[in-house]
């Protein structure tokens, strides 16, 4: 249901605070284009709100978009933040 009314509405549903779980059932559900606007890269940090490699997949099949976030315990598994932690998970997302 909010699938399809995010779609008539032109709506993109923001997959970042959703379980792997959650983002199946709307990558299932959703024709729109994956989006992420602030999560990072599993392999990197693995935190649980963080993108496995076949997540990150799925949003470039769909044209979607990973927004990278700063928050310390999203960048390092230390909770740690710092400018190199930091840019460490642009140049993954990219590259995938």
């Amino acid at each position: 249901m909010a699938s399809a009314l995010s779609r008539n509405a032109r709506i993109l549903i923001d997959l970042t605070h959703l379980n792997e779980k959650g983002v199946w059932d709307v990558a299932r559900l959703s024709d729109a284009p994956l989006v992420s606007t602030h999560s990072n890269v599993h392999a990197i940090s693995p935190q649980s709100r963080n993108l496995i490699e076949k997540q990150l997949a799925a949003i470039r099949e769909t044209g979607g978009l990973v927004g990278v976030s700063y928050v310390g315990g999203l960048i390092r598994p230390d909770g740690r933040g710092g400018t190199i932690a930091r840019y460490a998970h642009r140049p993954y997302c990219l590259s995938r």
